[in-house]
């Protein structure tokens, strides 16, 4: 059995992601994949599989508190029969392998392990094997999750994210004792900052999107509350300014919602909402950076 969350227990077939490749998935089966990246580290999904669907929505993980978190854990899970019309992926976080951590912002610390890599070579894998063309992949996910959407779909060419409420720079997040988290499970004890300073694009979303020459489709949502809303400003103010320069350039657009309610989450029937609207081709929410 799973624990996916406290007082929430699925019972999902537990697969290694050879055999799920080389087989035929059961529709509306939940299925446990299991790809390892290394001997410590390995990728958790979670995947309900839809006949005639043309689609994959992929649901990033959330943070848990550091003194009580669960290995592996698919948040949102249950948001998969709000879209029965689509294939879903739910991911766990692969660093929770690496310490007593429960918020890596998909930052391993290891030289060479790029966890959003991994996880859209996971993606276009299943994709491929669905025949789903990436651009129609959505990836979803809320502040440590919005993170990872934006720098999972960098990995993916075509792909989109709905990023809500993300931290853009991990290193200049208000959370200190997070970071110190970080800093002292995965780093070595090596500040943030300086770690930064040598693997930019596994700490700050910009410099994810200068090294693959890309600019993802996103939809980023947030407040004027949020602890993060002056840094999310620059962040798309940037990705505007350098579109004209970047290889591919996807429709981008940031939404700041008219309710101040800080780092909290929109209701789940409007983010289901605009999640079926990400699938709409010329959505209105979205517009080229170019």
């Amino acid at each position: 059995m799973t624990a996916v969350a406290p007082n929430k227990i699925l019972d999902p077939q537990k697969i290694l992601m050879d055999t799920f490749m080389s087989c035929e998935p059961e529709y509306e089966k939940q299925y446990h994949i299991i790809s390892p990246i290394d001997e410590v580290m390995k990728i958790d999904c979670f995947g309900i599989f839809r006949e005639n669907a043309t689609e994959i929505l992929c649901l990033m993980p959330s943070a848990q508190a550091a003194d009580a978190f669960y290995n592996p854990v698919f948040n949102r899970w249950a948001w998969s029969n709000s879209f029965p019309g689509k294939h879903i992926l739910v991911f766990s976080d692969p660093s929770l392998y690496l310490g007593s951590i429960g918020a890596s912002w998909f930052i391993s610390g290891k030289d060479g392990e790029d966890i959003p890599a991994h996880i859209a070579n996971f993606i276009a894998s299943v994709a491929q094997k669905l025949n789903i063309l990436s651009d129609r992949v959505v990836m979803y996910g809320s502040s440590m999750g919005g993170f990872g959407a934006l720098m999972t779909a960098a990995e993916l060419p075509k792909s989109m994210a709905i990023s809500e409420l993300p931290q853009v720079d991990v290193a200049k997040y208000s959370n200190r004792q997070a970071l110190i988290n970080i800093e002292e499970a995965l780093l070595d004890g090596v500040a943030i900052d300086e770690f930064s300073k040598t693997h930019a694009a596994q700490v700050v979303v910009l410099e994810r999107f200068k090294k693959v020459n890309i600019i993802p489709s996103f939809l980023l949502i947030t407040n004027r509350r949020d602890h993060g809303f002056r840094l999310q400003q620059s962040f798309f103010a940037d990705v505007l300014e350098m579109a004209p320069r970047m290889s591919s350039v996807g429709d981008v657009a940031m939404k700041v919602m008219p309710d101040p309610a800080g780092h909290k989450t929109l209701h789940g029937s409007i983010i289901v909402k605009l999640i079926n609207s990400a699938f709409d081709v010329g959505s209105e929410i979205f517009y080229n950076a170019r």
